[in-house]
C-alpha cells in the first residue's frame, strides 16, 4: 500500500463501443487529488496527478470487469515537490442499474 488516497477525482473521457456487445472502451483524461497523511505527519501532504487515461472493460449489458491504466505526470509529497512520471493501474467493476 502506498498511503494515497483519493480525495477529489476529475475527467472528461469518450466511449467507444463496438459492435460486438461484451467490449467497451472509455478513454480521456484526469485530474486527480490525493492525500498522504498518516499518522506521523502534521499536514495533508497533498498530491496531484494530471494524464490520460485508458479504461477496457468486457461484460454484459448491466456489468463490465476491467482495469483502468493512467498515464501521467504525478507532483507532491511530504517533504516539498516532487515531480515524477506514473503509471496506475486498477481494477473495477462497473454496474449498471438502469
Amino acid at each position: 500500500m502506498n498511503g494515497l488516497e483519493r480525495l477529489l477525482y476529475l475527467n472528461a473521457f469518450a466511449r467507444w463501443k463496438p459492435k460486438i456487445g461484451w467490449a467497451e472502451m472509455d478513454a480521456g483524461l484526469s485530474w486527480v487529488l490525493f492525500s498522504r497523511s498518516g499518522y506521523d505527519v502534521d499536514d495533508l501532504g497533498l498530491t496531484s496527478f494530471l494524464g490520460l487515461f485508458a479504461k477496457p472493460m468486457l461484460g454484459f449489458d448491466k456489468l463490465k470487469l476491467g482495469i483502468q491504466f493512467d498515464f501521467g505526470h504525478m507532483k507532491g509529497g511530504y517533504y516539498g515537490p516532487k515531480r515524477e512520471f506514473v503509471i496506475i493501474s486498477s481494477p473495477f467493476v462497473r454496474i449498471n442499474f438502469r
